[in-house]
C-alpha cells in the first residue's frame, strides 16, 4: 500500500481515505453540491483555497503537491502547457546532473559560430543571448508522443506521466464511470495499484453497481449521506 491520504470536508460526515488498494467514490446526486465539490478540487489543484482538507501521516498537505485532477475526458491533453512545463523542468534538471554540459557547450559554440557568420555576411552589428537548456527544449518542441488506441490507454499514459513528473500520490477523476466499462475500470484499478496511485472518483449519478474494490460515500439529492461497501 502507498501512503494513505485522508480527505475531509465540512459537508461530509465520513472521512474519505485514498490509497492504491481500494478505490474511493464520492457520488453526489445533488447537482449544486456536485458542482461545488468539483470546483473546490479544481481550485485547489490550481493553488487556490478550498474546503477539502488533504492530509498524509497526520500532516496537512496541498492537493496540488500530491494529487491531480481529470475532469474532461474529451479534451484530455497530455501535452498541455502545465504538463509540458513539468516535463521541461525535469529534463533541465537531468541535463545538469548527468554530465551533459560538454555536449551543450559544443552546441552553444556551433550556434554562436553560425550566428557570427550570419552577422558578418549581413554586415550588421548584432548581439544575441547564448542558448539555455530551456531554450533548446522549447525551440525543439519537446513533447510526449501521442498515439492511443483507446481512452483507457490514454488515461493510463496520463497517469504514468503525472506520477513521474510530480510524484503524484492520488488522482481524482470526475464521472470516470460514465466513460469506461467495468472491464476497463478493473484494468485501470490494477494499473494504479501497481504504480501505487490512489484513486478518488467524483461521480454525479449512479451508473452501475460497485465493483469489489470500490467503496462509496453517497450524497443524495436531499443531502443525506450514505456509505456503501465499507465493511
Amino acid at each position: 500500500m502507498n501512503e494513505e491520504i485522508s480527505i475531509s470536508h465540512p459537508h461530509l460526515e465520513e472521512t474519505i481515505t485514498v490509497n492504491n488498494e481500494v478505490v474511493s467514490i464520492l457520488r453526489v446526486e445533488n447537482p449544486l453540491q456536485f458542482y461545488k465539490f468539483a470546483m473546490d478540487i479544481k481550485n485547489q489543484l490550481e493553488g487556490r483555497s478550498g474546503e477539502f482538507c488533504f492530509s498524509m501521516n497526520d500532516q496537512i498537505v496541498a492537493f496540488e503537491k500530491v494529487g491531480d485532477l481529470v475532469c474532461d475526458f474529451f479534451n484530455l491533453e497530455i501535452n498541455d502547457k502545465r504538463v509540458i512545463n513539468l516535463l521541461h523542468k525535469k529534463l533541465e534538471k537531468i541535463s545538469v546532473t548527468t554530465g551533459n554540459e560538454r555536449l551543450f557547450n559544443e552546441l552553444n559554440s556551433r550556434v554562436s559560430n553560425f550566428l557570427y557568420d550570419l552577422f558578418f555576411r549581413a554586415d550588421l552589428n548584432l548581439v544575441f543571448n547564448e542558448l539555455q537548456v530551456a531554450d533548446v527544449l522549447k525551440i525543439s518542441s519537446v513533447k510526449f508522443e501521442e498515439n492511443y488506441e483507446s481512452l483507457l490507454e490514454k488515461i493510463v499514459v496520463y497517469i504514468n506521466v503525472i506520477t513521474q513528473l510530480k510524484n503524484c500520490k492520488m488522482m481524482v477523476f470526475i464521472n470516470l464511470k460514465s466513460v469506461l466499462s467495468d472491464e476497463e475500470l478493473k484494468k485501470l484499478y490494477y494499473h494504479c495499484n501497481l504504480v501505487k496511485v490512489g484513486l478518488l472518483l467524483l461521480e454525479s449519478s449512479k451508473i452501475r453497481s460497485l465493483l469489489s474494490n470500490e467503496r462509496a460515500i453517497i450524497i443524495t439529492d436531499d443531502l443525506c449521506e450514505i456509505v456503501e461497501n465499507f465493511t
